[in-house]
């Protein structure tokens, strides 16, 4: 599936990278919306002024950084193709999706392989 950046899973993403990977733009393979925004015209600027707020800010570690961001960033968001695939095999009698995107929509939070495995982040 062809996909361009994406609000939500950016922010994710920047939530499960260091400030060294990021500062070196070091991306895990896997980060397809950080990928997305790093040939963006103004994204070496953001990232500059990014990081110096971080810095400034300078009363969480990185580490804690990272965990409150991702207390606020979910993984997993109902996606309309999700909601589709869902409806159409509904239709069809079978409600496996619906339980699945049930089970992995009660905690967006959380990485959950097999909805990664799905392409749902």
């Amino acid at each position: 599936r062809a996909r361009g950046a994406d609000f939500t899973m950016t922010f994710r993403e920047l939530s499960e990278i260091s400030l060294t990977d990021l500062t070196n733009e070091k991306l895990p393979e896997d980060f397809w919306s950080l990928t997305k925004v790093l040939d963006h015209k103004d994204w070496s600027n953001w990232l500059r002024n990014y990081i110096a707020r971080l810095l400034k800010g300078g009363s969480y570690s990185d580490s804690a950084r990272q965990k409150r961001m991702q207390e606020v960033n979910p993984r997993y968001v109902l996606r309309n193709y999700m909601a589709q695939r869902a409806i159409t095999q509904a239709d069809e009698g079978r409600f496996t999706e619906i339980a699945f995107l049930l089970t992995v929509l009660k905690k967006p939070f959380e990485r959950q392989e097999a909805a990664d495995a799905r392409d749902y982040a």
